[in-house]
């Protein structure tokens, strides 16, 4: 069962979303909460936790928070939940990248659009992977959706995780590592390090900067490949799908 969010100001937009979701749920078969907001503060005040949600980009009606304010806020408690922006300017895509948003979607909603985000939400829950990393006699759980990026270091490797300052120190290889993760996110971007393309802001010839600030190497014969699997990797995810 999904638990779905819905945060417009418009009554008349949240109730065509969820209807829209309805009918995914008929189509799918899928079982859908979803539960509506009118402002930002209404929804960051819920108690409940969600695997999603709508999030109208503008809120006109909400004098103190927009919706990437809103979303900045999500993200400094939950790294979990998929963010999927509904605005009448596609132009505000590129700020909305900071906040790890899963689809941005043009208003009027475009009923197959949302299906297609959806769609791709539950195959992304599907591929999440948890690792189990051994830290001084202790199992650490890991969320691959949580690693920003790895690095080699000989027989051990670095996990940086995208709410955490430190690093946790993991007593295997690189190597070893990356045959555990997902591929569909994952790419070995150099021989020390692995990315998570979900978290690359911009990439140059020598480095890729990932969004929070972190820059990492990428080498040179690997530069084209990269390329193609990024790119590859924002058409099926949705980064700039509008």
């Amino acid at each position: 069962m999904l638990r779905i969010a819905v945060c417009d100001d418009e009554r008349i937009i949240r109730e065509e979303i969820i209807r829209s979701l309805d009918e995914y749920s008929r189509l799918r078969n899928v079982d859908i909460i979803c539960d509506q907001y009118e402002t930002g503060c209404d929804f960051l005040q819920s108690k409940v936790s969600y695997n999603a949600v709508l999030l109208d980009y503008q809120l006109d009606k909400d004098t103190t928070l927009n919706g990437l304010s809103v979303a900045q806020r999500i993200r400094g408690s939950d790294n979990d939940i998929a963010i999927i922006f509904l605005t009448k300017y596609p132009k505000v895509v590129f700020s909305s990248f900071e906040v790890d948003t899963f689809r941005f979607l043009v208003k009027p909603l475009n009923p197959q659009k949302l299906y297609k985000a959806m769609d791709d939400f539950l195959i992304a829950l599907e591929k999440d992977t948890t690792l189990m990393i051994r830290l001084e006699g202790a199992t650490n759980v890991i969320n691959s959706r949580n690693i920003m990026f790895l690095e080699g270091d000989g027989k051990y490797c670095a996990i940086h995780l995208s709410q955490q300052s430190q690093p946790v120190e993991c007593r295997e290889t690189l190597s070893s590592v990356e045959q555990r993760l997902p591929k569909e996110h994952f790419y070995r971007c150099h021989r020390s390090f692995i990315v998570n393309l979900r978290y690359v802001h911009s990439y140059d010839y020598k480095d890729i900067k990932l969004r929070g600030g972190a820059c990492i190497g990428i080498s040179r014969p690997k530069h084209k490949s990269f390329e193609d699997v990024f790119l590859n990797y924002t058409k099926r995810y949705g980064y700039y799908c509008l």
